[in-house]
């Protein structure tokens, strides 16, 4: 059995020719045509120092509770770097350590919103809204940092080589966690 290939249809000199003038035309219009404009640079991140003022917080605070917005701050940086650099077992680590001195700092924290803002619901609202604020300052600060987990494991590495959980307060104050409040000392 011989294969054969399938008739071709008549094409006419005509047809060609236009065929031809067509191709011929689309092939000079197309060197013609200037290239797509190039999109617009994304633009760059924001340092955190050049966003938005942060906003002065209402009263001062006494010195143990400006450690203890510090050991917040801490604690609320490793939580977000827990999650968004795979160290949860850090965090767990770290929490399990020093949850004595973690509570201890809590309660200073909610004695200084009920000093600010008032006892119960005003002070506790308060206090929520600025852990929550934290939390997203630390979220931003990750999303524009592309040093953050680096710089977060260098931070769990010194709060577990912690010689005990009271050296958690100066290593707090010491490290360079953004806040949403500024938070003058009483003198």
């Amino acid at each position: 059995m011989r294969l054969s290939s399938p008739p071709t249809p008549a094409v006419s000199t005509a047809r060609l020719a236009s065929l031809g003038a067509t191709l011929l035309l689309a092939t000079a219009l197309a060197g013609c045509s200037k290239p797509a404009p190039a999109p617009p640079p994304a633009p760059a991140p924001v340092p955190m120092a050049q966003m938005d003022p942060v906003p002065t917080a209402r009263a001062c605070a006494k010195p143990e509770e400006k450690e203890a917005f510090d050991v917040t701050g801490l604690k609320t940086r490793l939580m977000v770097a827990a999650l968004a650099c795979g160290e949860e077992d850090k965090y767990n680590a770290f929490i399990k350590r020093n949850r004595p001195v973690l509570v201890t700092q809590d309660a200073k924290l909610t004695n200084y919103f009920n000093r600010a803002y008032g006892r119960g619901k005003q002070g506790q609202t308060e206090m929520d809204s600025y852990k929550t604020e934290l939390a997203n300052v630390q979220q931003q600060r990750r999303s524009r940092d592309a040093a953050f987990c680096q710089v977060s494991n260098a931070l769990f590495g010194e709060a577990l080589a912690a010689k005990s959980p009271a050296d958690i307060g100066p290593l707090a104050s010491s490290a360079p966690i953004d806040q949403p409040l500024m938070v003058s000392t009483c003198n």
